[in-house]
């Protein structure tokens, strides 16, 4: 038999041999291999390359593979060393504010790997890693620029930790298309850009010359047909080295692996999607199932785990920082009062008769009538005609948050709320006189200045209609004391007005700073992302959507470094009068389970939301399909009313990315 000569080009490998059709029929059954009709060869990805060393004999492997062998078996063995127990200490690089030793050994793995993913729970100081590494990569002449892909609702933090861990300049591509493009010729060492921003600007990115790019938050990439994760793959593979930030890289299955890895290093898993999961998985739905179902194969999982490792570091707060523990208090379970529960029972009655009319029912659809219903547990209920919001003259839920509220004292608080009818109902109660009801945010002393009533509540708030959400972030972080230095430092270094205000916010008559805030009314679409608020150890969720994303993010929001006190999680739910479930509930016992609503609508949800009227209508919900239609990119339903959201169009979009 002729000699086959394997050789390396690039991230690809290329068989040579004298014309053979049995050679060809065992390369045909290799994943990503393929004929090259422009050059007459065979070529692989560099991921199969056991697979082909397994499949063929007489291989004839030149000095460039095997080259590539070794320094692969020196990577992954140095990144093993990484993940072992034990304090690690950096000899040839000092930054500028010190790294704790977890922090140490990913900045080494970023530099060693040309792509590499810290996948550390949130808090953990992912990003004073990164940026390390970019500053390292500048200093030593690997590249000149340096691209960051984050979520909008971070671009400030970036900002905030590239002054604090290095000295580089950077700049944010914000504004309009033209804004963005004007920003992007500035010389500069770090761009920052939303995920959006990168398939708009996709050609002008590629022209700028980029060496190194972080993608954070990249769990937002695993859906491989979405414009942003195909302009990332497209970014990244013109750069050298690539950093993924991420808590959650496997959010819903070990399938999510793929869009991330396929980011930091493609020869892992390859770079077809339907190779990879042919390979791990298999479809285990039945002829009756709605949507295909994918199972891992035995020993999938852990393979898949294995190999993410060989370019990847993951750690937990609890073994990285002396955090206190954080805790989940008991649910607060309220019972709907008599026009609530009469309200809800009605709107059951309605959904039943829509339900059981179809024959085929949306996932998105069956997620917006819980919603729906939710909103009647949280006190209020929108008329579909004229999209007035009613609300209850008695409301349970809102009543226990003042007692929960009260029982706290005086701490710090977060509030997480999911509509914009519930902020509005939590920021007009606790930004104004508990006597009077007038506004006392901006009230300066301690007293009312209507009634002179000792002032015990001040709120900031940020949800999606927020026009300066970090001044209000400031607010309920900072003493006015520690804002003032912060104002000065910005006026000395020539910050404009502007910015000084939307970072700080503005003066009172007087001159000096508003008063601290003690309530944080957080939305959890516009806030569970990008913001420390580590100076509360309260969270209270008073309503809440069925992201699993928005609640993990949401929880890590105090409960991360620099945090010094037990963090306590509570979870106000609503239940009916006679004490059924509510879909409430049925939300509430999802996330606390980590479990991703999207993928486990079934018909005891539609049971749910028919209540005992289905009783009567059981021949017409026995057929109904189940069909899933939610976008796995963003986990946002096509039928989202983001009316409840609140905020303009463009800030709606934002919500999105």
């Amino acid at each position: 038999m002729s000699s086959i000569y394997l050789n390396k080009a690039g991230n690809r490998l290329l068989l040579s041999f004298d014309y053979n059709p049995h050679i060809n029929e065992q390369l045909k059954k290799i994943p990503g291999c393929r004929f090259n009709k422009q050059i007459s060869r065979w070529e692989a990805p560099l991921s199969q390359y056991d697979r082909i060393t397994d499949a063929l004999d007489n291989l004839v492997v030149s000095k460039a593979v095997f080259d590539w062998v070794a320094e692969e078996a020196r990577v992954r063995k140095r990144v093993a060393e990484l993940q072992k127990d034990g304090y690690f200490e950096l000899l040839d690089y000092s930054p500028k504010l010190p790294l704790m030793s977890h922090q140490k050994k990913a900045f080494e793995l970023h530099r060693l790997c040309n792509g590499s993913g810290n996948l550390s729970e949130m808090g953990s100081g992912k990003t004073g890693s990164a940026i390390c590494a970019l500053h390292w990569f500048i200093e030593t002449g690997k590249t000149k620029y340096c691209l960051v892909v984050c979520p909008k609702t971070v671009i400030k933090s970036w900002e905030e930790q590239i002054q604090m861990f290095s000295d580089l300049t950077f700049v944010s591509l914000e504004g309009n298309k033209a804004e963005r493009s004007k920003k992007l010729k500035e010389e500069k060492d770090i761009y920052l850009i939303n995920y959006e921003g990168t398939w708009r600007m996709e050609e002008e990115l590629l022209a700028k010359g980029f060496n190194a790019m972080v993608c954070d938050e990249a769990h937002r990439i695993k859906n491989t047909l979405s414009s942003q994760s195909k302009a990332c793959y497209k970014l990244g593979d013109s750069v050298e080295y690539r950093i993924a930030l991420t808590g959650s890289p496997v959010l819903n299955s070990s399938v999510d692996a793929f869009g991330v890895m396929r980011f930091i290093d493609s020869t892992v898993f390859g770079e077809s999607f339907y190779s990879f999961r042919n390979k791990y998985f298999l479809n285990v739905g039945n002829e009756n199932s709605p949507i295909p179902i994918f199972a891992p194969r035995a020993g999938a999982e852990k393979e898949i785990s294995d190999k993410m490792y060989t370019r990847s570091v993951r750690v937990l707060k609890s073994e990285c920082l002396d955090l206190p523990e954080a805790t989940f208090s008991p649910n607060r379970v309220v019972s709907l009062s008599e026009e609530q529960d009469v309200a809800y029972r009605n709107l059951q009655e309605k959904l039943c008769t829509e339900i059981a009319g179809n024959k085929e029912i949306k996932i998105s659809h069956v997620l917006t009538l819980m919603l729906k219903l939710n909103q009647i547990t949280s006190g209020w209920l929108k008329d579909p005609d004229t999209g007035e919001i009613h609300y209850f003259k008695k409301n349970p839920k809102f009543d226990e948050l003042v007692e929960v509220v009260e029982e706290a004292g005086n701490q710090a608080i977060i509030i997480w709320a999911y509509y914009k009818a519930d902020m509005n109902l939590i920021i007009n109660y606790y930004g104004r006189c508990q006597q009077c009801h007038i506004d006392v945010n901006n009230t300066p002393g301690n007293a009312c200045t209507r009634c002179k009533t000792p002032i015990k509540y001040r709120c900031s708030e940020v949800q999606g209609s927020t026009k300066r959400r970090y001044a209000e972030i400031a607010k309920f972080r900072f003493s006015p004391e520690e804002r003032a230095k912060q104002r000065e430092k910005l006026i000395e270094k020539g910050v404009s007005k502007k910015e000084i205000s939307e970072q700080l916010g503005d003066l009172l008559e007087d001159g000096s700073e508003p008063p601290q805030t003690n309530i944080f009314v957080a939305q959890s679409a516009a806030a569970s992302e990008g913001i420390t608020l580590n100076n509360s150890s309260i969270s209270i969720f008073y309503s809440r959507d069925w992201s699993l994303k928005n609640w993990v993010q949401a929880l890590a929001r105090n409960h991360r470094a620099g945090q010094t006190k037990n963090v306590t999680y509570i979870s106000l739910v609503a239940q009916m009068a006679n004490g059924e479930d509510t879909v409430d509930q049925r939300i509430v016992n999802a996330l606390q389970k980590k479990e991703d609503l999207s993928k486990r609508i079934n018909k005891d949800d539609l049971k749910l939301l028919a209540g005992n009227f289905m009783k009567k209508d059981r021949e017409a919900f026995k057929d109904i399909d189940i069909k899933e239609d939610i976008d796995v990119d963003t986990g946002i339903t096509e039928t989202r009313d983001t009316h409840d959201l609140g905020g303009d169009d463009q800030q709606k979009e934002n919500l999105l990315f």
